[in-house]
């Protein structure tokens, strides 16, 4: 059985969470597990909300709390010049890398491939600085989508006689 690490862990458990699990999964596998709905904790009394407190003065509370850094001009620029060599960086080498990659011949990568190398974006991105999460969800995207595909091109419907033995 392979080793799982926490942050594996918790990236299929996102995958199954926004992709594959259903609420009436979550009833069956509760269900299943012996956990069933009480009355005791269905019906559960309103509680009084006091007025003492105004929405105003709620919604107000932490407007003067700092949330971020307060940024002099030369942080800004300091950040604006890096992110400008980055980007000239970035420019040289794809012209390096596009003289020398016409000539190799590119291959369709195997279905065992394919899984290792959502893993080795996933996990070079967690490294990254800053990465929004909507990368990890289109990234979660892709692999349900290649998974979903290679699973119902491969498997065929199983038949009532497989079950049967005599």
């Amino acid at each position: 059985m392979p080793k799982i690490n926490l942050r594996e862990s918790i990236s299929e458990i996102s995958k199954a969470w926004n992709y594959d699990v259903t609420d009436r999964t979550i009833r069956n596998s509760f269900a299943k597990a012996g956990f069933f709905v009480s009355n005791e904790n269905s019906l559960r009394e309103k509680e009084e909300i006091s007025d003492d407190v105004l929405v105003d003065d709620f919604l107000s509370l932490d407007s003067e709390a700092e949330t971020s850094e307060t940024l002099t001009e030369l942080d800004i620029l300091d950040s604006v010049k890096n992110k400008n060599n980055t980007a000239i960086n970035c420019d040289e080498d794809e012209d390096d890398e596009d003289g020398n990659d016409h000539d190799a011949e590119i291959n369709k990568p195997s279905y065992d491939e394919m899984p290792k190398s959502f893993e080795t974006i996933r996990h070079g991105l967690q490294f990254e600085e800053n990465t929004p999460e909507g990368v990890f969800v289109a990234l979660q995207r892709c692999e349900t989508y290649y998974e979903r595909k290679h699973f119902f091109k491969e498997n065929t419907q199983t038949k009532l006689t497989d079950f049967i033995s005599n």
